[in-house]
C-alpha cells in the first residue's frame, strides 16, 4: 500500500480535476475560485482517506477522489445562493 505526500498530492490533484469538471458541468460563474477549491480539495482528500482505511488503496481511492471533489463543487453550486 502506498503511504506518504506522493499519495495525497494525487488526491489533490484528483478534486481538483474532478471540481473543474463539476465547475464547467455546472456553467455558473461567480460562485469563487477559492470556495470551489477548498470544497473539491477537502473532499478529494476525505474520500481518498476513508478508502484507505477500507483498505482500498489505488485506483479506488482516486475514482473516489475525483467523484468527492466534483460532487462537493457541485454541492457548493447547488446549495450556495447568491
Amino acid at each position: 500500500m502506498e503511504s506518504g505526500l506522493g499519495v495525497i498530492a494525487a488526491w489533490l490533484v484528483a478534486g481538483v480535476l474532478g471540481g473543474i469538471v463539476a465547475s464547467q458541468t455546472a456553467r455558473r460563474r461567480g460562485r469563487g475560485l477559492m470556495l470551489d477549491l477548498a470544497a473539491g480539495l477537502g473532499a478529494s482528500v476525505a474520500g481518498g482517506m476513508i478508502m484507505r482505511q477500507a483498505g482500498m488503496a489505488g485506483a479506488w481511492a482516486m475514482i473516489v477522489a475525483v467523484s468527492a471533489g466534483a460532487l462537493a463543487v457541485a454541492a457548493v453550486h447547488a446549495f450556495r445562493k447568491d
